[in-house]
């Protein structure tokens, strides 16, 4: 059913999913450890990926689904008003276009939220580097994406 939502959501990019896979049809967010919010440094969220087996790949990987450019108000606000954290502008546009533009405007300095910007913004992180591949090549980020999500399915809840 993901595959079948994706592929007519992402604009005809697909994968397939190995048989047997491990999530299950509830979410487990005790079995994760929590999502990452929008305010944990880079450090932060790259440990939470890595304690259930995903790398720094996977992180700006997965990271690049924020390309539709949508959040709630309140996740950004502080962007706006008295930000000091990681410099650079918000992006005013929406993009309901699954491609690598997210990436163009981290390099831009228009991260949504603050950990999206750290992704390119935090000095000698191994992240800068896959955003400025991901930048480059749009089919490297899908096909990066298509890896990552396989990886994900496979996360025992």
């Amino acid at each position: 059913m993901l595959k079948r939502m994706f592929g007519v959501q992402v604009e005809g990019q697909s994968w397939k999913f190995p048989l047997g896979r491990m999530d299950s049809r509830i979410a487990h967010l005790e079995g994760i450890g929590g999502i990452p919010t929008q305010h944990d440094s880079l450090a932060n969220i790259a440990a939470r990926f890595e304690s259930v087996g995903l790398d720094s790949t996977d992180l700006v990987t997965l990271s690049g689904v924020h390309t539709f450019g949508r959040a709630q108000y309140a996740a950004f606000m502080d962007r706006l008003y008295n930000f000091n954290n990681v410099s650079g502008e918000v992006d005013p546009t929406l993009n309901a276009t699954f491609d690598n533009k997210y990436f163009l405007n981290l390099q831009n300095r228009k991260g949504l939220l603050q950990s999206d910007q750290e992704l390119f913004s935090t000095n000698g992180a191994e992240t800068v580097a896959i955003v400025n591949r991901f930048t480059r090549s749009q089919s490297q980020f899908f096909a990066s994406f298509a890896k990552a999500m396989i990886k994900v399915g496979n996360i025992t809840p």
